[in-house]
């Protein structure tokens, strides 16, 4: 599994030199998002999933028209 993580402030990482910028946002595996996210310096980013209701164009369109007297 693979955690999403936050940077609070411009870091680098002291296996790979690699630079992070403040508001940056990167995956890492477990075990080194944990390792990161004792730092302080990150925070997880929590993605939170939508149920999406899929509606078949036609009938959306019959719901939500009103019927007038002169239509025909």
């Amino acid at each position: 599994m693979m955690k999403k993580i936050r940077f609070l402030a411009n870091v680098h990482d002291k296996y790979t030199q690699e630079k992070y910028v403040k508001g940056q946002e990167k995956e890492f595996n477990n075990e080194r998002a944990d390792e990161i996210l004792k730092t302080k310096y990150a925070e997880l980013v929590e993605e939170v999933e939508t149920a999406i209701k899929k509606v078949k164009t036609e009938t959306a369109v019959k719901k939500t028209r009103k019927k007038k007297e002169n239509d025909v």
